[in-house]
């Protein structure tokens, strides 16, 4: 499936189950409480995302290999009003002596979310080029602080991904009032999910994978120089939002078992395809204030795709972190949009 495909088919899946969400929220029992009607809330922040690849030999004989993008913090805004976000941010300039240990990565990073009430929808676009060795002294020895680490140019990693999650119980919990603050969680609950999730990951490199400093220890993966994957994947996990007054603590963590569709490129011989059964897990985390007019907290976002390539463990994970700051303009009353959300979910 193409990258195309699998939004399109997101966004229909997530309209047909968004337009059947909020009448059965009708409750006097619910714990939380949805955002006044016509309000705008402001945010500012600083957020730090990062893609990196972790690769561990199975047959442990070679040593762990740690790959990090030099990722530059982004100063963000963001406007939400009803179930609509608009996010703008600019990237923080790098310093030379950042660039001369850890190199230059060339990003493009984009993560849209959708914390409704029953359904919430995860969309990811991310491009790095351009990666360090994080455990480099591993590997040199008699290495300093103040070395360079061993960098990879080379390296490309390109990420598409959607997430529907289900929440079981609506009434008690609420994903949006939990990450996004669009409205208040008055009462402490929780829920079960069901999550599902279509994911494209492509990892390529002009050389092997596998740092020169230790070629000869990683027996068949070293070899490899790309690798392409598609999953399918279902599964389930819990959420859930402690709150005392205005004050919120909560996370999500969800595990799945998915169908994978694999393809390994190596170095002069033929790629490889096959299809197997794999495991993966989302863990995210939120602590914060959250007033009638101001908001302040954190968000932490991880997702992890493990690839098994030849005798070695291909690990993808996604981490995101935001520190924001926020307020609510109330009556601001954008009857267009109040119209479009209705028709759309």
């Amino acid at each position: 499936m193409s990258s195309k495909s699998l939004f399109l088919f997101l966004l229909l899946f997530s309209s047909l189950a968004g337009a059947e969400e909020q009448p059965s929220l009708i409750s006097p029992d619910l714990h939380w409480e949805e955002e006044a009607k016509g309000s705008l809330t402001a945010k500012w922040g600083v957020s730090s995302p990062s893609y990196q690849m972790r690769i561990s030999d199975q047959d442990a004989v070679g040593k762990d290999i740690s790959y990090f993008p030099s990722n530059r913090g982004k100063v963000f805004v963001n406007l939400a009003y009803n179930v609509f976000s608009l996010t703008v941010s600019t990237v923080s300039p790098t310093l030379p002596e950042n660039d001369r240990l850890f190199g230059r990565t060339n990003s493009s990073d984009f993560q849209f979310r959708i914390g409704g009430h029953r359904f919430s929808y995860d969309f990811f676009y991310q491009r790095y080029q351009g990666y360090y060795l994080e455990n480099t002294k591993t590997f040199v020895s008699g290495f300093k602080d103040t070395d360079p680490r061993i960098q990879r140019p080379d390296i490309k990693n390109e990420h598409y991904a959607g997430n529907l999650i289900y929440t079981v119980n609506p009434v008690d919990f609420s994903m949006g009032t939990l990450f996004d603050q669009d409205g208040h969680q008055r009462h402490s609950g929780g829920s079960w999910l069901v999550m599902g999730s279509l994911d494209y990951n492509r990892v390529q490199a002009n050389e092997s994978l596998v740092p020169t400093q230790i070629a000869g220890t990683y027996g068949d993966f070293e070899n490899v120089n790309g690798n392409r994957v598609f999953t399918a994947s279902l599964g389930g996990g819990y959420g859930f939002n402690l709150v005392y007054g205005n004050l919120f603590l909560g996370g999500v963590i969800i595990t799945a078992l998915g169908l994978q569709d694999q393809k390994t490129e190596f170095i002069g011989e033929s790629s490889e395809s096959i299809k197997k059964g794999v495991n993966r897990g989302m863990i995210r985390l939120a602590a914060g204030y959250n007033g009638d007019k101001f908001i302040t907290g954190i968000n932490v976002n991880v997702d992890n795709n493990i690839n098994l390539v030849k005798n070695a463990e291909l690990s993808l994970s996604t981490i995101d972190t935001y520190l924001y700051f926020g307020y609510r303009f109330a009556d601001v009353n954008w009857t267009w949009i109040d119209e479009l959300s209705d028709k759309l979910f």
